[in-house]
């Protein structure tokens, strides 16, 4: 009865300490599921906000990429514009070139008339 007893406290005593074992092993899993679970958690709002970040500035760049393309076209059409007014500008000395010497020659060939007629009169 007495090695009965004893094995009965000593199966008790094992129970026991299987049990606080137990429960300090499940303790330390809960624990680093935990912490892979917070870690997991600021990983995804880490990604989130770089996520978030990448969309704010591709928005400021597109922007400003409007706004470059915007003053590019300006000075693209001032410098048409430019252009085509010295276009203009070399259009029209050239033809009051082109009037002047026909006019010259107007004028020309009038006194060679009036000349001729003058002659032709005075015989």
């Amino acid at each position: 009865l007495k090695g009965e007893a004893y094995f009965a406290e000593m199966r008790t005593a094992a129970v026991v300490i299987q049990t606080v074992v137990r429960s300090w092993l499940c303790q330390r899993e809960l624990t680093m599921r935990r912490s892979k679970a917070v870690e997991a958690e600021l990983l995804a709002k880490e990604a989130a906000s770089v996520t978030i970040q990448a969309f704010a500035r591709s928005l400021i760049c597109q922007k400003q990429l409007s706004k470059l393309k915007g003053e590019a076209y300006f000075v693209e059409m001032q410098r048409k514009e430019t252009r085509l007014l010295a276009v203009r500008k070399i259009q029209s000395i050239v033809r009051a070139r082109r009037l002047r010497r026909n006019l010259q020659s107007a004028f020309i060939n009038a006194a060679k008339i009036q000349s001729c007629y003058r002659c032709y009169k005075i015989n």
